[in-house]
Order: structure tokens, then sequence, then C-alpha cells
């Protein structure tokens, strides 16, 4: 698959923001990227180890934690690809983190390592294992949907003629944010194909049938020989047994074990296949492609003909201790999809709604789902991870609203993670009901919540361009009609207002109502006033000098009365003065920027310059000779101005 730069999106960091992996991926020792089937995880480090095999290894999770003698020389950097393909047979993922913590404490020290997880099997327990097995702390970064100019520019990578019309085209059926759905519609586009996909499962079908022979000059072309009912057959049959006998590859060794003449799979039909576009360095070209196919195999093969085997011994293949193992719970996402088979949604239906294809499930399925996963949360109560925002595509519909207002009414006092299940349903989708819309901005004045904050940003990030709605909630909680213990609302919602609906000379009266701990306090803040820092270069000065003005009056305390958000704003804004050296500014103007600052700080206290802005952090290590100039220049007119008072 082509690669363009994908966004990750962090809640770790000192400064929330949408990064690029280049400018993550050496400052953190221990990093995890995250991202939903097809996101774009293993293309991202395949790209960064291309341009830096001179430092990088690259390996799976599964090879690198069952390598018994572990040989790295000179590397910097270690990337482990697919944290949750890992084979685990016990509870979850309990038996993975020990062995793979293991293997990295051999490791010689200094090493930065990254792994790559889809982000539903990253669950907080796993990462506390790791925390705890290493003693390092774990960064964890959730690689973003592709937005609109990401989409056109995958386009034309791809080789798309018209990139606006194909993305116009396609922009509802939800295959575009997803990097490795966007390359089979795409492909299927250029093909000419005259199938047109408006679901998940068409779409994989669609794909899978209209595999071409790699190799086009190829004198023995039997993949041409099989009817697309039977191609899809054959990769079914092959992505059974990889996914289920945990192959590494797929080697002409491994289609002659598998084949099977007397039943219809022989050695040349499967071998034509493996060389298939689906196939590439003797793997699948992406697993999500494999477990549809797995799933469909199973569906149409072992459950729906007469070689049915039964559903228990359909179910057996996947359940282990009650549970899925995360290598196994995409494929059986697709056949719960495919099968509508209620006997089959009770052992993970939180996880099938999210990976399976819900387009494909009646009213009443998707109610029994809803019922399921209340039961599932009760023997798995933390199985989201809170800050990723799982899409549960195609589910919600207005004849369930009904129901989950009961079940979200219902899990207020709960503590574990089934209401912000039936949140994703809502938030989900781009078609809530009125009904639905006024029952979740009515969640806003709720004070039941066991963890109201999250929920209620999320209801809020769900209505954000509504600035309008956003400004109403900020002015209900100044005026106490909406509580806001924390100050995580109303600082969500300057962050979205902020220079947009809000302008720069406005932002005061809003800064007064946090909190005084997290205005004040040392270090309470570090989470808030985030925005402040979008404020514009030229208005920057206006703004501090304002708000330094404003603490200085109102505080009794006449030496040490800035804030600490204060304190962070005008670090950063001195920094960025510094790199305006020789460019837009001259050593005198930066003199009496200083200078002026300088009389806000306490004299025993020196005057911070630092910031955690990697666009900055960068440039000063690249401009270190220019920054040294400004230094001696700077000492000189201090040394000039004492003189002259002296004098």
């Amino acid at each position: 698959m082509e690669n363009i730069d994908l966004s990750l999106e962090s809640k770790s960091e000192p400064y929330s923001g949408v990064f690029d992996f280049e400018s993550i991926v050496g400052l953190r020792n221990l990093i995890v990227i995250v991202g939903s089937p097809g996101s774009g995880k293993t293309s991202m480090l395949e790209k960064y180890y291309t341009n830096n095999k001179h430092k990088v290894i690259l390996k799976k999770v599964k090879d690198f934690a069952k390598d018994e003698v572990l040989e790295i020389q000179s590397c910097e950097m270690l990337l482990l690809d697919g944290f949750d393909e890992y084979s685990c047979t016990q509870n979850d993922k309990t038996s993975a983190a020990p062995d793979l913590a293991k293997q990295i404490k051999n490791m010689p020290e200094g090493i930065n390592i990254v792994i790559s997880c889809r982000e539903m099997d990253w669950y907080g327990s796993d990462e506390t294992s790791l925390n705890s097995l290493l003693n390092r702390d774990a960064f964890v970064y959730r690689i973003l949907p592709l937005n609109y100019s990401q989409q056109i520019e995958l386009a034309d990578l791809l080789g798309v003629s018209n990139p606006k019309e194909f993305v116009k085209k396609y922009a509802n059926y939800g295959f575009l944010d997803n990097p490795q759905m966007f390359m089979m519609i795409s492909d299927l586009y250029i093909n000419k194909s005259e199938d047109n996909p408006r679901t998940k499962q068409a779409l994989f079908e669609y794909f899978i049938m209209g595999a071409r022979e790699r190799n086009e000059t190829y004198s023995r072309n039997f993949i041409h020989k099989l009817e697309s009912g039977e191609m899809l057959k054959h990769v079914g049959y092959i992505a059974f047994y990889y996914i289920f006998s945990g192959a590494n590859e797929i080697t002409d060794g491994f289609i002659d074990s598998i084949s099977y003449s007397e039943r219809g799979y022989s050695y040349l039909d499967l071998i034509a296949v493996s060389k298939s576009t689906l196939f590439q360095n003797n793997d699948f070209i992406h697993r999500s492609i494999a477990e549809y196919a797995a799933g469909k195999f199973i569906y149409d093969v072992l459950m729906s003909n007469s070689e049915s085997i039964g559903i228990s011994r359909i179910k057996g293949l996947f359940v282990i201790n009650k549970k899925i193992p995360t290598e196994l719970r995409g494929a059986y996402a697709w056949l719960v999809s495919l099968s509508e088979d209620d006997q089959l949604i009770d052992v993970d239906p939180c996880y099938q709604s999210v990976y399976g294809d819900n387009s494909l499930f009646s009213l009443e399925l998707k109610k029994k789902i809803i019922n399921f996963g209340s039961d599932y949360a009760l023997t798995n109560p933390y199985f989201l991870r809170m800050s990723l925002k799982p899409s549960i595509d195609d589910f919600y519909c207005e004849e369930l609203d009904e129901i989950l207002e009961k079940e979200f009414n219902g899990s207020k006092q709960r503590d574990d993670h089934f209401i912000h299940y039936i949140l994703s349903i809502y938030l989900s989708s781009d078609l809530l009901s009125a009904r639905s819309s006024s029952f979740l901005k009515a969640q806003l004045r709720n004070t039941e919540f066991v963890n109201g904050d999250t929920i209620k940003t999320g209801i809020l990030d769900y209505f954000s361009s509504d600035s309008e709605f956003l400004l109403s909630v900020l002015i209900e909680i100044k005026d106490g009609k909406i509580l806001d213990s924390t100050d995580r609302i109303k600082d969500f919602i300057l962050d979205k207002l902020y220079l947009q609906t809000i302008k720069h000379n406005e932002i005061y009266q809003y800064l007064d109502i946090y909190k005084e701990k997290i205005q004040g306090d040392e270090f309470s803040h570090i989470n808030y006033f985030r925005y402040l820092n979008r404020t514009p270069y030229e208005t920057k000065y206006e703004v501090l000098d304002a708000l330094c003005l404003r603490y200085r009056e109102k505080s009794s305390d006449k030496i040490n009365y800035l804030p600490g958000y204060v304190k962070d704003f005008l670090s950063e804004y001195l920094l960025e003065t510094l790199l305006l050296f020789d460019d837009k500014l001259s050593t005198r103007d930066i003199y009496q920027i200083l200078k002026h600052f300088n009389g806000y700080i306490d004299c025993y206290e020196s005057l911070k310059i630092e910031s955690y802005n990697y666009d900055y952090i960068e440039r000063v290590e690249l401009g270190q000779s220019k920054l040294q100039i400004l230094t001696n220049e700077l000492y000189i007119l201090y040394i000039d101005e004492k003189l002259s008072d002296e004098a």
C-alpha cells in the first residue's frame, strides 16, 4: 500500500495536538501506536524502517517474543508490529506482556521501542502490566482517520484519475477514512470494476473476487480458471489455516501441507491464488483481508451447508477460557456479522460490533447485541480504552433510541465501560435523530455519572461544529447551571472556540472561571490552557501583558502572583521570540520584550525560556550558533544599559 503521512493523537503529551510519526518516534523510550484494522499501523512502521534501516530493526511481536536468542547490534530503535496478533491462550493477553517484557529487558540499554496494536486490544491492564514489568512509561498514540486532504493526497498517490470525484462518490460509505479500505475501493475504481460496494462486507468480497495474478505475463495463469465464488472460497480456505495455525508465512510448503484435492482444494489452484494481488512477501497484504476471508469461509463451508459442523464446535474453534484470543477476534467478528447468529454474539459482543459489519444486522439482532454487551461488561468491566473512541459504524438507527436511552440511563452508576460503549454507538453516527440529539445534550446537566467528564466531553466533541451550542454550555458553566468541578469541560470548550468564536481579547473573562487551584498551582494546570499557545505571535504580547496585569492587580501577593499556566505561556512566547532573531526581530527588539516581562517576575526567580513544542525544540537544536550570537549581543546591551544607569 502506498504511504502518506498519517496523523497521530496523544493524551499523554504535555501539549495535546496532532503529531506525525517522525516527530515523536525518537523522543520517548516506549511508544505504543494504536489504531483500528487497516488504519496504517504496519505501513507506518515499515515506512520508517525503510528510510532508517541503518539504525532500526522491525519485527513482528509474535516472532520477537518467541526468539530464544536475541541479537541486536548497532540498533537505536526496535519496531514491534502486531501486539494484538501475538498468540495467547490464557486470560486474554495476560501471558503476552510478560513474554514481551522479558525479551525487552534482555535488550541493550538506550534502545527506543515502538509497539503497534489494534486499539481495542490495548487494554489498560496491559499498559499497567508492561509499565510495572519494564519500569517504563508507555506513551500511547492513536492513528487518526484520514481527513479530506489526506484522502485526496492518497487517491492521487494511488493513481486515481480524478481524486475529488472519487472521494465524493464514496464519501458516505465509511471506506475512505481507513487507509486499507481506501486502497481496496480505489483498486476497484481504477480497474473499472462493475461492482459498486456500499458496505464493508461487499467491499471485501468484491476486492477478493477481483484479485489478479501479480505477474501479468505468467503463461500458466491458473487463477483465471477459478470462478469468482471459487476464488473467494480458496482464499478463505488459505486464510482459515493461516489464522488458526498461527503460521508466520504462506509458503509453497504451507500450501502443500493444507492442499486437499478430494475436497476441491488442489495444490495448483491454491498456489495460483497465493500468487495473486491479495498476497505479498509470503503473506496476506493485510490481516483484515485474511480475517474477513476466514470468517466467510467458516460461515459458507462449515456453518451453512450440508457439511456444517455445528455452532458449538465453531465456537470451540475460537473460545478459550470463555474468551476469544485477540488474534482470532477479527475473524470471529466477521463470522458473527455474516451469520447474525445470536448464539455467537454473547461471547464478544462489544468487539464484534466495532470490527464486524453492523449494516448486516437486523434491528432485533442489534438490540440483542446491546443486551449481551451489558452482561459482557459485568465480567469484563474495562474492555475499552477510554481515550480511543472506538467507531461502531452502521449500528445506530432511530429505532434504537428507546433501548439506547434505557441502557444509558441504567449504566450511569456502573463502574465499567458499558456506558462508553453505548455512547460510542451514538457518536459513531452522522445521522442522530432529534430525540437522540436532545437526549445527549441534556446529559451535560446530569450529575449522576461515575465518570462524567469523559462522557460529557465526548458528547461535546460530537457537537463541536455547533459553536453557538458550545458557547451556551460555557455560559451555563459560568453561571453555575452546569457543574464542572474539574474544569475539564470548560477547558474542552475553550479549546474548540478559542480564536474562532472567542477572540484573543475576549478570553480573559473565561479564564477567571477556572478553579483557583488549577490557575495557581505549579503543576495542576499542566493539562489545561493549551489552546493559549495557538494565539498568533503578533497578539501574544497583548494577551500575556493583559494576563500579567490582571493577576498583579487582584493578587495580595505583589511578588509571586503569576499562576503556573501564565508562566508556561510566557516561557513559550519568549522562546518563540528568540527564534525570530535575525529574521523578524532585532537584538534590541528582543531585549525590550525580555526586559518588559521580566518586570512581572519575582526578583529571586529566573525568567524561564522553554517549550514542549517539538517544532521549537528542533529549531533550537538547529539554531545553536545563531542563538549564541544573540546571547552575546543581549549581554552587551544589558551591560551598556547598566553602565548608562550608573552614569
